[in-house]
């Protein structure tokens, strides 16, 4: 009975902290949408600030007057409505879409870009590209052009709209970053050189970050992004601890197996063999990683197989911790 009482409490107190986190979270976007409406306003302020208004004016002018300050109200409505609208969740959906098309288009670029490659190298299983596969080209060059004339769209449009507030995000730099390097990909495709074309095409995954913000529409995104963010420092210093324990591992197999390949009596190639896995700290690193990832069947076997069976122990120790 206890324990039944128990169970409950623990899933009421976990659904009351889901709904604090909730609440808070829309608490911050109430409070960035104020501050939104409070800046439209103080530019308006400011330009009627600059209006000269005379001491007297005439019945006329005074209704004049009037028209023009509720003139100036409805833009400014409708300035902070348009602001609200591009931090909305079915503005974030809209973009998070136009990204995963995005995506896919480079992904079927890569596809038939490997395949023509493929055939020319005489890799066995490609056959010479099809008139289809130039189509696709063109189809996919055209899309990309698509996609990258609406993230121009949307960044003049937030840019515009939100002004400073807009910088202030560091995600809105990233973006536009990646559409000033897709620009100058496009323009200066022709002429610069090909290496610098390559890392302006790897900018364009930093477009990724901006699908970050679907996760305010997910709640289960968004509390999963708030559990990563909370335990950031642990497990930076859980990798680092981590990264020790590899080198440190790799560095006593390698010292172990020096002897070995240094033996002049044994078959050189089955010291080159030992050699390549463990010969240098940058390779043992790399097999001890390998061994950290279920891939610990051929390291382990060339050490068991060829030097010596002890060896086993080591590695069954190694994985079980």
């Amino acid at each position: 009975m206890s324990r039944a009482m128990s169970d409950k409490f623990q899933k009421l107190l976990g659904d009351l902290t889901v709904q604090y986190m909730t609440d808070v979270q829309e608490l911050r976007d109430e409070n960035l949408k104020l501050k939104s409406e409070n800046d439209c306003l103080k530019d308006g302020a400011a330009l009627e600030g600059h209006t000269p208004v005379p001491a007297k004016r005439a019945n006329g002018d005074f209704k004049f007057r009037h028209m023009d300050s509720f003139s100036t109200r409805g833009q400014l409505t409708h300035c902070s409505r348009l602001a609200n609208f591009l931090r909305s969740d079915t503005y974030e959906l809209f973009v998070g879409f136009i990204i995963l098309m995005n995506v896919c288009v480079m992904a079927a670029v890569l596809q038939v870009q490997g395949t023509e490659l493929g055939y020319s190298l005489g890799y066995p299983g490609y056959s010479e590209p099809s008139g289809g596969s130039q189509e696709a080209s063109k189809v996919c060059a055209v899309l990309d052009l698509l996609c990258l004339s609406l993230f121009t769209v949307d960044i003049i449009l937030r840019a515009a709209v939100l002004r400073t507030l807009f910088f202030k995000a560091p995600l809105n730099c990233v973006d536009l970053l990646v559409v000033l390097s897709a620009l100058i990909e496009v323009l200066g495709h022709g002429f610069m050189d090909p290496f610098f074309i390559r890392m302006l095409r790897l900018v364009k995954f930093g477009r990724a970050f901006r699908a970050m913000q679907i996760s305010k529409v997910s709640h289960s995104l968004k509390i999963l992004g708030k559990c990563i963010t909370a335990s950031v420092g642990m497990l930076f210093w859980s990798l680092c601890l981590l990264c020790v324990i590899q080198c440190i591992g790799g560095m006593m197999l390698s010292i172990l197996v020096r002897p070995f390949m240094e033996d002049p009596e044994i078959d050189p190639a089955v010291r080159r063999v030992v050699f390549r896995y463990y010969g240098t700290f940058s390779g043992s690193m790399l097999t001890i990683f390998e061994v950290l990832f279920a891939n610990s069947s051929i390291p382990a076997r060339i050490l068991v197989d060829n030097v010596s069976e002890w060896f086993s122990l080591w590695f069954i120790i190694y994985r079980c911790l």
